[in-house]
């Protein structure tokens, strides 16, 4: 894939003259860098480019998004998995922890202009937080894995207004640009950060695409399985523009037949089960899937 190739289609089409290019300098430098292909010497190249220094880091309880983080514990929807304040008090505890480069900190504030899409990244962290906590999973991977869920999306802020609030299922056009926020992701990790954050790229380039994953070193491939499925179900059980939300009981079956079509690992999908009561024999029939980036929309039966 070569982002040179990306930018050509992007500028050949007339209602996207203004595009992510001009949000800042800083980044049409990085994003429009001619003849970029996604490999390890585009990795390597990427911080020669920064005209920056070192970045402070920030604790998320000192920032805004921690109060968007607490307002969202308390949502009406997300009440099977934050059912008591105990429970909320100990996820807002991890989460006021979780340190960050001031950077993504504004990049993250950044995306709260884009609403739905904001706010999903937060709920993903959440949701991964209480997994977390719920199964136990060891602090290194867990740090990794938040990380990364803060800043899966942080390229959808570079894409065009009439693409990220359309009102229709992603097809054609719209389908090729929305899958390419992965891409910018990427970039923006690899000029923001130092080369041994090579890592944290690669999860962040493939996080809708686990299938594209199974080559990569274990712990990556866990994180990015982790942050695919909590990422699908939450879309799912949210209202958008082109379907309503789904009960969080049909996004898990779907997601179980998902999980299945694809042999990813189940310990999410697991882990959810436990928080409803589902019927070993539930289906889903005639049942429409709404577009996620990097899943097709398919019938079920």
């Amino acid at each position: 894939m070569e982002v040179d190739s990306y930018m050509k289609f992007l500028k050949s089409k007339k209602q996207n003259n203004r595009l992510f290019l001009f949000v800042t300098a800083m980044d049409q430098v990085v994003i429009a860098r001619p003849n970029f292909k996604i490999n390890d010497d585009c990795w390597e190249n990427l911080p020669i480019l920064q005209t920056f220094g070192e970045f402070d880091k920030e604790y998320l309880f000192d920032t805004s998004v921690f109060s968007h983080l607490r307002n969202l514990l308390d949502e009406k929807k997300y009440t099977f998995l934050f059912n008591s304040q105990s429970e909320k008090n100990q996820i807002l505890e991890q989460l006021g922890e979780i340190q960050l480069d001031n950077i993504y900190i504004d990049e993250l504030n950044w995306l709260k202009r884009f609403g739905y899409y904001y706010h999903h990244t937060l709920a993903i962290a959440a949701f991964l937080v209480k997994f977390s906590q719920d199964v136990g999973l060891p602090q290194n991977l867990t740090a990794k894995l938040l990380e990364a869920a803060f800043l899966q999306d942080i390229g959808l802020s570079r894409l065009p207004y009439n693409v990220l609030f359309s009102n229709e299922l992603f097809q054609n056009d719209d389908k090729l640009i929305m899958d390419q926020h992965t891409v910018i992701s990427y970039l923006l990790i690899g000029y923001y950060s130092k080369k041994q954050r090579k890592s944290l790229g690669k999860i962040i380039l493939n996080h809708h695409f686990p299938e594209k994953s199974l080559d990569s070193e274990a712990t990556e491939r866990e994180i990015i399985w982790m942050i695919y499925n909590m990422g699908i179900f939450d879309a799912l059980i949210n209202n958008r523009p082109f379907r309503p939300a789904y009960k969080p009981e049909s996004a898990l079956l779907y997601l179980k037949q998902l999980n299945k079509s694809l042999n990813l690992g189940t310990d999410i999908v697991s882990w959810l089960e436990n928080k409803f009561y589902i019927k070993k024999n539930d289906v889903l029939s005639d049942f429409l899937v709404p577009y996620h980036p990097g899943v097709k929309s398919y019938q079920l039966n």
